[in-house]
């Protein structure tokens, strides 16, 4: 079969500078077969491609679109927006309603309280003055004026 040097091929002969296909493997821990199969004009696998770069000291996106897995414009990236002011509100509502929905969970994990629709509901109220989880429950206030002790009217 002929050889058909491809980007990634060729990108892997620069930057690898005239080192043997066993040298290079050794150096990435992976098989020689592989640089066999790339000079062949085989797609490179992801994980060989960043197990490549990260051998020979490369940048790992570069990587990936010289083995076009990814675009130049994708390699290009040095931020990812995580912040409220990226959300839409569109999709700020949906999250909003989902914790609504599901109040007991956010990302996976039970809030600490009492859950709805166990023993722990109070109905009546009769322990409302207890501490709860949240530090919301009523303290106890002034003591109620007796009937002895209300003014009497003139």
């Amino acid at each position: 079969m002929q050889s058909k040097n491809t980007r990634w091929y060729e990108y892997v002969l620069n930057v690898t500078d005239g080192m043997s296909a066993k040298e290079v493997a050794d150096r990435a821990h992976f098989d020689q077969s592989a640089m066999t199969r790339w000079k062949k004009g085989l797609n490179v696998d992801p994980k060989f491609a960043v197990q490549f770069a990260r051998a020979f000291n490369q940048n790992v996106l570069h990587a990936l679109a010289e083995a076009e897995l990814i675009t130049e414009d994708e390699a290009d990236l040095h931020e990812v927006k995580v912040g409220l002011d990226e959300i839409s509100t569109q999709r700020l509502l949906e999250e909003l309603a989902r914790r609504i929905d599901n109040p007991s969970q956010i990302r996976g994990r039970r809030l600490p309280g009492p859950r709805i629709g166990s023993e722990a509901d109070d109905p009546d109220y009769s322990k409302l003055s207890d501490q709860d989880a949240y530090d919301l429950a009523s303290h106890k206030g002034e003591p109620n004026i007796g009937h002895d002790e209300v003014p009497h009217e003139p």
